[in-house]
């Protein structure tokens, strides 16, 4: 049954979860996703019968592709390996905080309340995250 795969390949994940360092983790990742999802490109939006952007744009596509993206995720799995946790997580965390806040900046995006407010929760989760309670200092006397 389609549970019974599921689980087999859920199983079959973590077993090259735990074998593989970051960098070829995120590598495998991307190839089996790409794998699943090609198909159902191919069927619910066929590339033969969409409308193609000019040739400057898929240029700029695939140096965004090829170039920034693919350092992003090298050095994420950089980060994964070598920092603890916490780190890890705040600058996951910023990530939104600074594509939302450069948006409005740079290109005139209007700063709605709900941006606003997701930012919000995204700061205060952080300065959780950050926050350690000071530890209760016992004057000698």
């Amino acid at each position: 049954s389609i549970k019974e795969i599921e689980l087999g390949l859920q199983s079959c994940g973590a077993i090259i979860a735990f074998r593989l360092p970051p960098l070829p983790l995120t590598v495998w990742f991307f190839t089996f996703s790409s794998l699943a999802v090609w198909p159902l490109v191919l069927l619910v939006e066929p590339p033969w019968e969409q409308e193609w952007p000019s040739a400057p744009v898929l240029a700029t596509l695939a140096f965004h592709i090829l170039g920034p993206a693919i350092l992003c995720y090298i050095l994420w799995t950089v980060m994964v390996a070598r920092l603890p946790a916490t780190i890890v997580a705040i600058s996951a965390l910023t990530a939104p905080v600074v594509g939302v806040l450069s948006s409005v900046l740079f290109l005139g995006d209007v700063m709605t309340w709900q941006k606003g407010l997701a930012l919000t929760a995204i700061i205060l989760s952080i300065t959780a995250t950050l926050y350690q309670p000071r530890k209760p200092t016992n004057p000698e006397v």
